[in-house]
């Protein structure tokens, strides 16, 4: 997985959004950072895979994600997958050297659900990935993960045939109550719209990683994007407390 496949995958259906509406939308999956990258591998939805000491099935990752009622029903589904049927839409390339080289270090043991929603009016964007891999992994690569991530002022991601959009990172001081998380703000322009997004990386449980992304055009209220990463991993944690 590279981010420039992501890229070419998926960026020229939300450019053309973002050209006719005149809103910079920009897939989570292009500008996700975060979290450690999860190779695509085989594993049932229907039962735990334990070859690969997996703690949850793929059905179980999938409810865990905010969907469409969660945000009041004006957003739709554009894109969705798990492991054993889709590719992570996690990146491998940043702009920021130390948070790539904690990403590319991190292999293939580990299982995802991913959840790309869309508003009716086309912004905000809303992107969530759940990781989840034994614990004693999982909390060695979410330390160095978040560590990486504290390293980064800015992001730079590729958008093909538009060049890069170069993204400013700063500290958010938002929590996700119960949890462990890390979050930060997101500005940048494209075709001459300035953007704003939000980042939030969090630990819903020991075992498991939530990335969550929402991105929309200046102007969208703060508290909007926050609410929704806190209302994202507080599914998350009861649903996937329950699973476990």
């Amino acid at each position: 997985m590279s981010l420039n496949a992501i890229a070419a995958r998926r960026s020229s259906r939300l450019w053309t959004r973002v050209a006719a509406g005149g809103v910079a939308v920009i897939a989570a999956g292009c500008v996700v950072a975060g979290v450690a990258v999860h190779s695509h591998h085989e594993a049932s939805s229907a039962t735990r895979n334990v070859a690969l000491e997996m703690p949850y099935t793929n059905g179980e990752l999938t409810s865990a994600l905010i969907n469409s009622a969660d945000l009041g029903g004006s957003f739709s589904i554009i894109d969705a997958g798990a492991s054993g049927s889709a590719k992570s839409e996690l990146p491998t390339t940043t702009g920021c050297f130390q948070l790539d080289a904690a990403l590319q270090h991190q292999g293939a043991n580990q299982q995802f659900a991913f959840r790309d929603l869309s508003h009716a009016g086309g912004a905000p964007q809303v992107w969530e990935q759940i990781n989840a891999e034994v614990a004693a992994r999982m909390s060695a690569d979410y330390a160095d993960d978040t560590a990486a991530l504290g390293t980064c002022d800015h992001l730079s991601f590729p958008l093909p045939g538009h060049g890069f959009l170069d993204m400013t990172v700063s500290e958010a001081d938002i929590t996700a109550p119960g949890v462990p998380a890390v979050t930060r703000w997101l500005h940048g322009s494209i075709a001459g719209v300035q953007t704003v997004g939000f980042l939030g990386l969090a630990a819903p449980t020991s075992d498991t990683a939530l990335i969550f992304f929402e991105f929309g055009p200046l102007g969208v209220a703060p508290s909007v994007l926050t609410r929704t990463f806190q209302d994202a991993v507080a599914r998350a944690a009861t649903t996937l407390t329950a699973a476990g």
